[in-house]
């Protein structure tokens, strides 16, 4: 049933303004729309973007999951609280599958390496060489192979597989084998040992898969509870950030930096750290900020100026964490930095609204003609959704905002794919 809804606006004292929020959110019968954009420096909002990116990426992962015809999957109910349970238990699960895939590879490719040599027990190599004999493992070509090693070196074929040779040579220790061909190390385990091995982990891989399954049967419901949650705070976390101050004039790089823990202004950032240059000379814009960032002539930077500041405070810092320069790289690259939760500096538009970028031409002081992209605008890459085609940037002038993935991209593109990472 469709409801004829009211338009209202609301004048709120400031102090009480996130109270007068929370009284609404607790009514349930509301729709908050955002007039005002404001900034996303709010480190429990960036958390949950990312867990909600996590949970959404789980959900579609159990949702993918193919069950038995007679099965019975839970279509209704769960928990806000069992969702991210599930969300943690995926997640061991996923890294148990990796590691137990790895170890399938590895031992598949031994198996590979041995059945050449046929089922032995290496522990019996290791017997001879401790009686004083040495037991060498080699292959060649069939027309590469001398009868006289057979008197030399006691060489003996073991396998011949196409045109290749596979032979051992049984000598004293410490008499040299001179050979001029491939010697293949000596395994760890018997071919029988290492066929054990690699069913077991099979198995486990099986074991693990039919978990997965297992939740995806019975805990869906729960993870789009939390997700739904999740979301909502999130809404409302961008009307309470939507009421302060429009931040258009902070430093993107203080945003990121505040995220990971360290409390600095852009005043002190930009005064201390940030390198900048009152003239029009070589390197303008890369190296340094032309201008000044407090006066309305001052023009911007591109990403080394950025990644060297933020180097310059970390070092300060004695800090582990470092900015390197990703610019120039695809964005699948920039990605995968969010996914592994390193915070990404890109450059793009300020103006989304702005088809085409338009460029001056400046003349630096040693004749160079620099082309300088107009409304050149810092953010930070907060999360991507690849089937949906959008990127949610938090943006220091308009917040926690989605864009379409195609403008995203034309944009990097346009501004010089300028980016930077501190991982």
């Amino acid at each position: 049933m469709i409801t004829k809804m009211k338009k209202l606006t609301f004048l709120v004292y400031h102090k009480e303004y996130e109270e007068f929020l929370n009284s609404l959110r607790e009514l349930g019968v509301v729709h908050i729309v955002e007039k005002q954009q404001g900034a996303a420096d709010n480190t429990e909002l960036q958390e949950n973007i990312r867990l909600s990116n996590r949970l959404t990426a789980t959900l579609k992962l159990l949702q993918n999951q193919k069950h038995e015809k007679d099965a019975v999957v839970a279509t209704e109910g769960g928990t806000a609280a069992r969702g991210l349970q599930v969300l943690d238990e995926v997640d061991t699960l996923q890294t148990e599958h990796g590691k137990l895939s790895q170890q399938l590879q590895g031992y598949a490719k031994e198996r590979e390496a041995l059945q050449a040599w046929g089922n032995f027990d290496p522990a019996s190599v290791r017997k001879l060489k401790d009686a004083g004999y040495v037991i060498g493992f080699y292959s060649c070509s069939e027309g590469n192979y001398q009868q006289e090693w057979e008197t030399e070196y006691n060489a003996m074929i073991i396998n011949r597989i196409s045109s290749k040779v596979f032979f051992v040579t049984v000598t004293k220790a410490g008499q040299e084998v001179d050979l001029d061909v491939e010697q293949a190390k000596l395994p760890a385990y018997s071919l029988a040992h290492l066929e054990t091995l690699y069913n077991t982990t099979e198995q486990a891989i099986e074991e693990n898969e039919k978990k997965l399954v297992a939740l995806s049967e019975t805990d869906v419901p729960s993870l789009k509870v939390a997700l739904k949650e999740l979301q909502g705070q999130i809404e409302f976390s961008k009307v309470v950030l939507s009421s302060e101050q429009a931040a258009g004039d902070k430093l993107m790089l203080t945003e990121v930096l505040n995220y990971l823990g360290y409390g600095i202004d852009k005043e002190t950032l930009a005064r201390n750290y940030l390198d900048m240059r009152d003239t029009v000379t070589q390197g303008c814009f890369v190296e340094y900020f032309w201008g000044s960032p407090w006066k309305t002539t001052g023009s911007g930077c591109f990403a080394p100026a950025i990644a060297n500041a933020a180097n310059s405070f970390l070092k300060s810092q004695n800090s582990s964490y470092s900015a390197y320069i990703m610019s120039y790289s695809p964005v699948e690259d920039l990605f995968t930095e969010l996914s592994l939760g390193h915070p990404v500096i890109v450059w793009t538009s300020y103006n989304y609204n702005d088809p085409e970028v338009k460029y001056n031409d400046v003349t630096l002081d040693d004749g160079t003609v620099f082309t300088w992209p107009r409304n050149e605008h810092c953010a930070s890459l907060a999360g991507y959704d690849i089937d949906r085609g959008v990127v949610t940037l938090a943006d220091p002038t308009y917040g926690i905002v989605e864009r379409s993935m195609e403008e995203f991209v034309t944009y990097y593109q346009k501004y010089y794919y300028q980016a930077v990472v501190v991982r």
